[in-house]
């Protein structure tokens, strides 16, 4: 289960090819939610609810896209799609914590005190 695939993931991460793999396929679920951002910002007034980035989410969790992304993990962490969908959660939670950020740092930039 999920203990085995931290395990895993820690295990597979102590030399450089396997975390360059690792790497590489953050970087791809990272421009997805980008992806997913765009089109929920250009969409918010939308009352189709298909274009929610969490609803977008949830259908990238489920499609073949996700499974082609994540079979290029290094070492076996492809094989429990729910440690995936984790590392996606977490990925996304970092991706959004770093758009506030920016945002509020635009904020300050644009209006100061």
């Amino acid at each position: 289960p999920l203990e085995t695939w931290m395990q895993d993931f820690f295990a597979t991460n102590l030399d450089g090819a396997s975390s360059r793999k690792f790497d590489r396929v953050c970087r791809r679920i990272m421009m997805k939610l980008l992806a997913y951002t765009g089109i929920a910002i250009t969409k918010r007034k939308s009352k189709n609810t298909d274009y929610s980035f969490e609803f977008q989410l949830h259908c990238f969790h489920r499609s073949t896209e996700f499974d082609d992304i994540i079979k290029d993990l290094p070492g076996n962490l492809s094989q429990y799609r729910p440690g995936c969908v984790v590392l996606c959660m977490i990925l996304a939670e970092m991706h959004q914590n770093w758009l506030t950020m920016a945002l509020e740092q635009y904020y300050r930039k644009t209006n100061p005190a």
